[in-house]
């Protein structure tokens, strides 16, 4: 099952939230989860979920928790829950939490709208709404391409999925030989972790998708995946906060509105 969490609420701090926030949600997290599920998050070597935060009005924030192991899914729905708290050591001070929306779906449930449905979209359009990065090359990259957006998303389905594995070379390069990005507003930006910043980009792209009808139905689910599993790197800390939206054949003219 694909689990969606987005939790709303206040910090008790003088600090307004900003993305960052995020590693700090995710220590906090670990430590409410029960030691089973903490041990087996550190023993594993892509853990199955991300999250990233954003700040609303004043003090409040947005938290967003994508979860694809029922599991813990289960013992995260334990910990954020409406009226209960997390404690950020770091800055002294409480994320209290008012309002928690949980949604989830069956793999071959969410697949089916992409895979069957009546209309194929070959244009999506993904907002980038926390610093995100790719290691390549072994250095972060600074500008999105699509290899390695697909490479990030379909490695990361193929651990969910029981069924499909979209983590061959043969399937990341076909999708991502038949996408190109045609429209972009990007900037650099750094994420505060663990004492050091780890350069990346935030803005937006639009992705246009070439190719026979079943590629480009597939390409829309690994591409919309990223609202569960975001992009890129570190993703479980708070980066790669994504957004996506399939786009008519004509995008508008103006901009997206970025968080």
């Amino acid at each position: 099952m694909l689990h969606r969490f987005e939790v709303q609420g206040t910090f008790g701090g003088q600090q307004r939230v900003h993305s960052a926030f995020g590693s700090l949600l995710h220590g906090a997290l670990i430590q409410q989860l029960p030691e089973d599920m903490q041990q087996m998050l550190h023993q594993t070597q892509v853990r199955p979920f991300a999250q990233h935060v954003l700040p609303t009005e004043g003090q409040g924030f947005v938290w967003h928790i994508g979860v694809w192991q029922d599991a813990l899914a289960d013992a995260v729905a334990g910990v954020v829950k409406p009226g209960g708290s997390l404690t950020l050591t770091q800055k002294d001070a409480a994320m209290d939490i008012h309002q928690v929306a949980h949604a989830c779906v069956s793999e071959a449930a969410w697949m089916a709208p992409f895979m069957t449905g009546a209309q194929v979209h070959r244009l999506y359009e993904l907002s980038f709404v926390t610093p995100c990065t790719h290691k390549s090359e072994g250095q972060y990259a600074l500008f999105p391409t699509p290899a390695l957006i697909v490479g990030s998303l379909c490695r990361r389905f193929s651990e969910t999925s029981d069924e499909l594995r979209l983590d061959d070379e043969d399937t990341m390069d076909a999708l991502a030989r038949h996408m190109r990005i045609t429209r972009y507003a990007l900037r650099s930006a750094a994420y505060s972790l663990e004492g050091t910043r780890v350069q990346g980009y935030m803005g937006w792209i639009t992705l246009f998708i070439a190719g026979p009808e079943q590629l480009a139905r597939l390409a829309g689910a690994v591409l919309s995946f990223a609202e569960y599993a975001g992009v890129g790197i570190k993703t479980a800390l708070g980066m790669g906060g994504c957004s996506v939206r399939a786009l008519p054949k004509q995008p508008a003219q103006s901009a997206p509105q970025e968080e």
